[in-house]
């Protein structure tokens, strides 16, 4: 019996997540869509150098602290407004983490798990696709 109390409660607070994290981004995606385009030597031969079926952008914007990735279909890399254009080691370092969530369409896996979560599917698979997912993004990030 404790068990279902427990998973319910997981399940709800995995439910609240979820629709605290569809709202936010639902918020911000008028600011991610004001985001001004990148003119830089060094992005335009990064992007010739890193070529893929989807057209990606690179934008900055004064509405975040942190680089970002949003976009399945035409996938947008937003970075800070504060970015240092003249580090182009970090910048690459920067391109390459986003780039390999692009690739991965890590996007499409937090909105399918999100709706899981909102779906309240209680069931393990989510546990497990969860955590595959975490292993998956940890390895890349040790490597």
């Amino acid at each position: 019996m404790r068990d279902k109390a427990c998973c319910g409660g997981l399940a709800d607070g995995a439910g609240g997540c979820a629709v605290f994290f569809m709202v936010t981004h639902i918020r911000y995606r008028r600011d991610y869509k004001a985001a001004l385009s990148i003119d830089n030597e060094f992005v335009s031969r990064w992007l010739r150098e890193h070529p893929t079926r989807r057209n990606v952008q690179i934008r900055q914007s004064d509405k975040i602290a942190a680089p970002l990735t949003y976009g399945i279909w035409k996938p947008v890399v937003l970075l800070p407004k504060t970015t240092d254009w003249t580090d182009e080691t970090k910048l690459r370092y920067i391109l390459t983490h986003e780039f390999v969530h692009i690739k991965r369409f890590d996007f499409l896996s937090k909105w399918l798990l999100t709706t899981a979560c909102l779906m309240k599917i209680r069931k393990r698979q989510v546990c497990i696709i969860r955590s595959a997912l975490k292993m998956r993004t940890d390895f890349h990030k040790a490597a």
